[in-house]
Order: structure tokens, then C-alpha cells, then sequence
């Protein structure tokens, strides 16, 4: 019984460090694109003030 229940807390551990992981990544996705569309719209905006 005692083996089932610390193989049952490895598991919640394991699903708990994959979710933190998992989460970190899309948000350094999301952070990734944000940057990427405000670096765009600088580029475009500069284009038009130089003209």
C-alpha cells in the first residue's frame, strides 16, 4: 500500500514539474512573438516618418 501511495505522489510530482516547465515555455513563447510584433511596428512606423 505504502509503495502505490509514493508511486501515486512521484506521479503528481512529475505531472506538477512538466506543467511548470510547459508554462514557462509558452510564456517565453508569447513574451517571443509580442517583442517580435512591437519590433515589426517600430520598423514599419520608422518607415514612414523617413519618407
Amino acid at each position: 500500500m505504502q509503495s502505490k501511495l509514493q508511486q501515486s505522489e512521484l506521479q503528481r510530482s512529475r505531472l506538477l514539474i512538466n506543467l511548470s516547465v510547459g508554462s514557462i515555455l509558452l510564456l517565453i513563447v508569447i513574451i517571443g512573438l509580442l517583442y517580435n510584433s512591437y519590433k515589426v511596428k517600430q520598423k514599419i512606423i520608422g518607415t514612414y516618418t523617413c519618407d
